[in-house]
């Protein structure tokens, strides 16, 4: 009963610290004219719909999984994406110099679109900048499929990126 308890409270704590650092992005999602500097790296406050030019060409930092560098390009431009699939296992990597890092992965559809109702899977690095995809809070292996992530890096920012996993 015990174990259970502290693994909910650890997924709390997670969760609670994904929020804290990206309240410009969760306000953002609802409000046209939010301020994207943390996802995007420059401000964006103009209410005018952004353009594919427009959009963001980079990540506040580099994320590498598998050894495949994530990058922003059509038709994800919001996101950053891989060239091709990665294990379930591969090494997630990001190029900030932060205490630590929170990876949500959201199961999504093509177009990165998450159901309301799921549930991440969640992969906290302290004191280091690099795990394994499988080694999340609740020790199950990202299943197949498409994912968004949310990796937040600290005061840094948040890189969302669009992944198929094999």
């Amino acid at each position: 009963m015990k174990r259970k308890s502290l693994l909910q409270v650890m997924l709390m704590g997670g969760v609670l610290l994904l929020l804290s650092s990206c309240w410009r992005d969760i306000t953002g999602w609802f409000s046209s004219t939010a301020d994207t500097t943390s996802t995007t790296g420059a401000a964006s406050t103009s209410a005018a719909p952004a353009t594919p030019a427009a959009a963001a060409a980079t990540l506040p930092f580099g994320v590498t999984i598998g050894g495949q560098t994530a990058r922003v390009k059509p038709p994800l431009d919001q996101f950053g994406t891989l060239a091709g699939p990665v294990a379930p296992d591969a090494v997630i990597s990001v190029a900030a110099s932060v205490d630590s890092v929170i990876v949500n992965a959201f199961p999504c559809d093509v177009s990165g679109s998450v159901d309301s109702g799921a549930q991440p899977s969640i992969i906290v690095m302290q004191k280091t900048t690099s795990a394994k995809l499988s080694d999340t809070l609740d020790k199950k292996a990202l299943t197949p499929g498409k994912y968004m992530l949310n990796v937040v890096a600290g005061t840094v920012g948040t890189a969302r990126l669009v992944i198929d996993v094999q």
